[in-house]
Formats: structure tokens, C-alpha cells, sequence
């Protein structure tokens, strides 16, 4: 006999099974102010706050280029984050980006170009596949995989017609113009990042390492999920080589590997970009702590004039069971991204309701647990 569910109880059901799925580890989506060697730059001139807070010298007009990088379980974060800069950026200007991959099938790369056609009308977009034999006997962990050495490749792939590029993680979601950076004065600084909000020094970052390290415990140590690299100087200073010296000398002691160890040959030397620039979600209740009587107020600041989202941690927003801040972020920019085969507001809509599925599910599991 033929049973006929209606569409709510058929949507019950949907949501019940991708509760079930996500308990079980299934993701939906596979296919601080610190003492440093420096002075924050900030943009020169832009409608924005994060660029009105200081002025600096205006440079040279040059090439603007974009590097992201993420192995196979990244294609959709990495699409939307790409979706999310060139959305932004400043459609005057054009804007080369590179795609690294590690792993990512030559469907998802294509499904990856489709999705942000021109939404940038001046936008030239290439994936490159990584061979990635160099980085093979590198640690990894459980948050971390392999991928996560990419970035080290960026000095070697790209070509001398870029001085200065922006690399960023894909677990991002860019809010502003971020051509405005290619307008700072970065001095001589072979790097500019943001402080690594939980951990700002080497010293609180990397205690036990110190005697490895040529630089004083109270120098800055930063979140290496936005670079802003300048390319002559890395080469000139053999940046990735020593970077890589230091991973395979203390592979045991490191507990983020390219962001340690890069930490640890700039010992301190990097120029700091406006927290705006990347920040950090999971760790976002340790920024503002000592900068003044109202920390929860620079934080609620911080998060309304954010230029780029980082959703650090193990938990992402595209995974049914984050429970972490600027979700809605997330969603709105993967609706716009292109990625999704259905409708952006069925689908927000869709996965609201299996994420709150899955939470309910949690609370159950957790309660009947507690009265065992």
C-alpha cells in the first residue's frame, strides 16, 4: 500500500534526517592592541570608517591581486568568499585573482567560475593545481590540513608583475572595499596583518618555543588568515625557506603550523592592519579586554565596521552545527555567491530551520544524557 506524507511532515522528516547527519559529523556543504615593530597603517581615503581612522602616504598605483587557497572541502567557502571581495571591491579597479588548489575537482572549479561571473567587471579569475609534493611531510591536525601550507607557495607561483597581494583564508566574509589596501604606505614590512586576538604576543602564543625565537616575549604575534604580502621582500628575505626550516625542526612543538612558524621568523618585525581586517569570531569576546572600560562596546563597534569576517575555529557557518556569531553574514553572502542550485531565500530558508533542527536535537540528546 502506497503511504502519502503531506509537505509539511515530509519537511519534518527533511529536517529530522539532516539533524541525525549533522550529530553524526556531516557536513551540508562538502563539494587587542600589542606591542609590535611597527606603526597600524590604515587606509588613505575611503567612505568607510576603518579607512578614515588614519591617513597615510598615497604609493604608486600597481596591480591588485587576490590569493586564496583550500583543498576539497572547501570549494563552497572559498566561492563565497571570493563572492564576497569582488561584490565589494571597487568596480573601477581591476583585480587579478588566484585560485589554489589542493585536491578541488575540475567540477567544482568550474561550478566555482560560473558562480561568480561577473559579479566583478573587471575581475580576472584562475585556479592553479598545487603540487603540493614539497609540503608533504608537514604536520597537520585535527583542525588543520594540509592546505593550510598553501599560502607559503604564493611568493613562487606568482609572477614579478605583482609587488604587493592580498592572501585570505575561506572561511571569510569580506563586508568592505579591500582595494583600499593597496593604497597604505607598508614601509618596509614584508607583511601586514592583524594581532591574533587570543593569543596577541609570541610570548602568551608560543611560550615554549621562545628560546627558538630571536625576538622578546612581548612582540606581536598575528592571525596569518589575512596576509597582506609583499612579494620582493619575502623572496629577498627567504621567508617561506625559513618558514619551512622551522616547521621540519620543531614539527612536535607547533599547534598552528604555517602560523606559528611564520610568527616565528618575523619574530616580531610586521606591520599591523586595523582589526578590521580580520575579525577573528571564535576568539572575538578576547578582543578590546585591555583597551578600555567597555570592551563589549569596541567589540559590537569592531563587528558593524568589519571589513572581512574570519570564522576561525572548528566549527564553520556553512556546517549545520555552528552556533558562533555572524551566521546571518554567512548566508547572505552564500545566497548572493552563485554556488546554490536553488533559490537563495528557499534555500536560507531550508537551512534556518535544519539548523534549528539540529540545535533542538543537540538540547535532547544533551538532557537525556544528563538524567542517564
Amino acid at each position: 500500500m502506497a503511504v502519502h506524507l503531506s509537505p509539511l511532515l515530509a519537511h519534518y522528516l527533511v529536517y529530522i534526517c539532516a539533524a541525525l547527519l549533522a550529530l553524526s559529523g556531516v557536513s551540508f556543504a562538502r563539494a587587542s592592541t600589542v606591542p609590535v615593530k611597527t606603526v597600524v597603517a590604515a587606509p588613505l581615503s575611503a567612505p568607510d570608517p576603518v579607512a578614515a581612522r588614519t591617513g597615510v602616504r598615497k604609493i604608486q598605483p600597481e596591480p591588485h591581486a587576490i590569493v586564496l587557497a583550500g583543498d576539497r572541502d572547501f570549494a563552497f567557502p572559498m566561492t563565497v568568499a571570493l563572492h564576497s571581495a569582488l561584490y565589494h571591491f571597487d568596480p573601477s579597479k581591476a583585480v587579478d585573482v588566484y585560485l589554489l588548489s589542493q585536491g578541488i575537482t575540475p567540477a567544482d572549479q568550474e561550478r566555482s567560475l560560473r558562480a561568480v561571473q561577473g559579479v566583478h567587471p573587471r575581475a580576472t579569475i584562475k585556479w592553479i593545481d598545487v603540487d603540493d609534493a614539497d609540503l608533504s611531510d608537514l604536520p597537520t591536525g585535527l583542525w588543520h590540513s594540509r592546505g593550510m601550507y598553501l599560502r607559503l607557495l604564493i611568493p613562487s607561483l606568482l609572477t614579478d608583475r605583482y609587488r604587493r597581494v592580498l592572501y585570505m583564508d575561506g572561511d571569510i566574509v569580506v563586508k568592505r572595499d579591500l582595494s583600499a589596501l593597496w593604497r597604505l604606505d607598508t614601509g618596509n614590512h614584508a607583511v601586514m596583518a592583524v594581532p591574533n586576538f587570543s593569543e596577541p604576543t609570541l610570548g602568551t602564543a608560543m611560550p615554549h618555543l621562545m628560546a627558538a625565537i630571536d625576538a622578546p616575549p612581548d612582540r606581536g604575534y598575528f592571525n596569518s588568515g589575512v596576509l597582506f604580502m609583499d612579494l620582493p621582500r619575502w623572496r629577498e628575505r627567504r621567508i617561506v625557506e625559513r618558514t619551512l626550516e622551522f616547521i621540519r625542526r620543531h614539527r612536535e612543538q607547533l599547534a598552528f603550523g604555517d602560523q606559528d612558524s611564520l610568527n616565528a621568523v618575523f619574530a616580531g618585525d610586521w606591520g599591523q592592519l586595523d582589526p578590521a581586517y580580520n575579525v577573528q569570531l571564535l576568539t572575538l569576546n578576547r578582543f578590546g579586554a585591555k583597551e578600555g572600560s567597555d570592551p563589549h562596546g569596541l567589540r559590537e563597534q569592531l563587528l558593524r565596521e568589519a571589513a572581512m569576517l574570519h570564522y576561525t575555529g572548528p566549527q564553520k557557518p556553512w556546517n549545520l552545527r555552528y552556533a558562533g556569531a555572524a551566521s546571518d553574514d554567512f548566508l547572505e553572502a552564500a545566497g548572493r555567491s552563485g554556488w546554490l542550485r536553488s533559490p537563495p531565500a528557499l534555500w536560507k530558508a531550508e537551512y534556518t530551520a535544519a539548523h534549528f533542527a539540529v540545535r533542538q536535537a543537540a538540547m535532547v540528546k544533551g538532557a537525556l544524557r544528563s538524567r542517564a
